[in-house]
């Protein structure tokens, strides 16, 4: 074995063992073996991480269906899904510095940094529009904070609204970029973006399902633990949001009268039905980028 090989072996030993204490210290007190002691169906688990890969796949349209119809859905996946997987493995969200490494080779690092800034702004626009869903439909069943927050995050965005609606009526400059980047292109990019935190959404609801909850209120849980969850998980963390996103449900379902264990179970069930996406799809993304790399190459060096 070549020294550079072993080189790279152990330190993704390494690498690995950082990545599983870190998982240990955020789930903290947290018994993952509840989950398996209680009654769950899981074939509705199942289709909770069927319905959050499908949100994957529908993220990736941003980029061949709606902003970019020149790269490809293979290079699209490669850089949703490689970094998504990333962000459930790394702390600190660092799948989204690795994105950038993944997009077609003749991409400079100005459109790179474009093409991943513009659907991430759109996802931080989606999902505070979605959460603030919950608040007539979950508001009785929210801790006050939340509920003022969101109800200012929807003042807030309507004010940006107006102001740069106003700003590109009145500013010829901006009324220029905003022809630029306003495009059916971008109203496509906003859909997708759009549909594919409804699946999210979706995918929280089936996964109450699994724990036999009535389903109108699983609707008003599943809005519930989405605004919470995310809301928190803004800020980057432990690696997938490991233990934050956990104390996020628990703390979400407790204003449904749902007791921390059970709490507990669910929040497990709806982070392992991401994981049981994300991980396979991301790693055979992963694949097929080295295999294209490595084609590439070979196809170079035959012309060469």
């Amino acid at each position: 074995m070549k020294k550079k090989m072993k080189i790279k072996i152990v330190v993704g030993i390494l690498i690995t063992i950082i990545m599983v204490y870190m998982a240990a210290r955020a789930l903290g007190g947290l018994d993952p073996w509840v989950l398996f002691r209680s009654n769950v169906n899981w074939w509705l688990f199942l289709a909770a991480a069927v319905l959050f890969g499908m949100s994957q796949f529908v993220r990736a349209f941003v980029y061949s269906y709606g902003i970019d119809h020149r790269m490809t859905l293979g290079a699209s996946c490669r850089v949703v899904m490689v970094g998504n997987m990333a962000n459930m493995l790394l702390p600190l969200r660092a799948g989204e510095g690795l994105r950038f490494a993944f997009f077609p080779p003749e991409y400079s690092a100005v459109r790179r940094t474009r093409l991943v800034m513009t659907p991430g702004g759109t996802d931080v626009v989606a999902i505070l529009l979605l959460s603030i869903l919950a608040i007539p439909l979950a508001a009785g069943n929210m801790h006050p904070s939340t509920v003022q927050m969101l109800k200012t995050a929807g003042i807030v965005l309507a004010a940006l609204a107006i102001v740069f609606m106003l700003a590109g009526a009145l500013i010829p400059r901006l009324r220029r970029m905003t022809h630029l980047y306003i495009t059916p292109g971008f109203a496509r990019m906003v859909g997708w973006v759009f549909c594919s935190w409804v699946l999210v959404l979706g995918s929280n609801w089936v996964g109450m399902l699994a724990f036999q909850f009535d389903p109108a209120q699983a609707v008003r849980m599943a809005f519930a633990v989405f605004a919470t969850s995310n809301i928190i998980l803004f800020i980057p963390s432990s690696p997938g949001g490991l233990g934050v996103f956990e104390y996020a449900v628990v703390f979400s379902l407790s204003f449904f009268g749902v007791p921390e264990p059970s709490g507990v179970s669910v929040a497990l069930l709806l982070h392992l039905a991401q994981y049981a996406a994300l991980l396979p799809l991301g790693a055979v993304a992963y694949l097929s980028g080295l295999r294209l790399q490595r084609t590439t190459a070979a196809a170079l060096r035959k012309s060469a």
